[in-house]
């Protein structure tokens, strides 16, 4: 079997460049490894959520309010969809499971959540039932949803 030959033999003139200019060349990609090192430590960008105006309050049924709900999960948050009826549950730092809503509808679904540790979706519930969901989210390191058979998409 025949050795490759070396690159210094066979591009001897740019391997002489190369070690002639070494000391501007490693502090040129020096630089560039900052620049990736200090761009991959900005903050994720934000998570589009449509503003009121633009639909979240006219998909309101009487007697509904919206709630924004932080998810345990956010790599769930993809097999959502607007429409779906879920059951929002919650752990508290005890231990204790409880149940914050049931059936609620979700209005919005985070389209970017990134590397992000967090989702937050909008979910529309009956106004006795926002105010508990609310306080409880605040309360719990975040929410669990639960999609049940025939709860998909409003079936």
């Amino acid at each position: 079997m025949r050795a490759l030959p070396s690159l210094e033999s066979r591009f001897p003139s740019l391997h002489r460049r190369i070690r002639r200019h070494r000391r501007l060349i490693a502090a040129i990609l020096g630089g560039v490894g900052v620049l990736l090192a200090l761009g991959s430590l900005r903050a994720p960008p934000p998570i589009a959520i449509a503003p009121p105006d633009q639909g979240i309050s006219r998909s309101l049924q009487a007697g509904e309010v919206a709630v924004p709900v932080e998810l345990t999960s956010p790599a769930f948050a993809s097999a959502l969809r607007a429409g779906d009826l879920v059951d929002l549950i919650s752990t508290n730092s005890d231990g204790v499971t409880s149940t914050l809503a049931t059936s609620a509808r979700i209005l919005t679904v985070p389209t970017n959540t990134g590397l992000s540790s967090s989702a937050v979706l909008v979910v529309a519930v009956r106004e006795e039932i926002g105010t508990t969901l609310a306080s409880g989210s605040a309360q719990n390191s975040g929410v669990a949803v639960i999609i049940r058979k025939g709860h998909e998409r409003g079936k």
